[in-house]
Parts: structure tokens; sequence; C-alpha cells
């Protein structure tokens, strides 16, 4: 899925973001202090051991169920559904960060 996301986002049709080695580069507007980026492509799971500010993550069969994972792996449409009627197209409100937090534990 997320090689079809950057059919379009790649600033001919919707706005540009880059792939870079396992990550997402959002627009500047997305967490400001992590260089705009989140990882795809990387086992949820095997990450979840990590520990670190970032990597603190919940269990994935506790995390809600309208976030996806493509065979164990964090895609865009963990967060984004292109059908969503959500601002940013995004699975489920990000107010608070509640998005956010559904995995991360801060």
């Amino acid at each position: 899925m997320s090689k079809n996301c950057i059919t379009c986002h790649d600033g001919t049709y919707a706005s540009s973001a880059t792939i870079m080695a396992g990550s997402w580069t959002h627009q500047k507007s997305f967490l400001r202090n992590d260089r705009n980026s989140h990882p795809i492509g990387v086992n949820y799971e095997a990450v979840r051991f990590n520990r670190g500010a970032k990597t603190d993550l919940r269990p994935m069969d506790v995390v809600d169920r309208r976030i996806r994972f493509f065979n164990g792996k964090v895609g865009c449409g963990s967060c984004h559904d292109p059908y969503s009627t959500l601002h940013k197209k995004l699975v489920m409100s990000d107010r608070n960060s509640r998005l956010c937090f559904a995995c991360h534990i801060l």
C-alpha cells in the first residue's frame, strides 16, 4: 500500500513526500522535532523491544484495530486510509495526539 501512496505523493499530483530507508518524510507540520518523518516498513513487534523515547510501544494486540499492520509492519495505511473522511485521511482522530498514543507510550 505504501508504494501506491508514493505514486501520487511524488509532488506531481499531491504534496511531495520522500521515502528513505525505512522512513516516510511527511510535510513540515508533522512532528516538528522529528525531521518530519515516521518509519515505515519496520516490524512493529521487533522495534517494540527497542527502548527509547519514541520506541516505547504498546503490544500490537492492544493497539486500536483501526491501525493496521501489513505482515506485522508499519506502513502508510497504518495511520492513513484513502477512503477516510477525516482530516489528512487519518484512520482515527489525532486530537490530543490520540492516534500517536494508540501505539506510542510516553
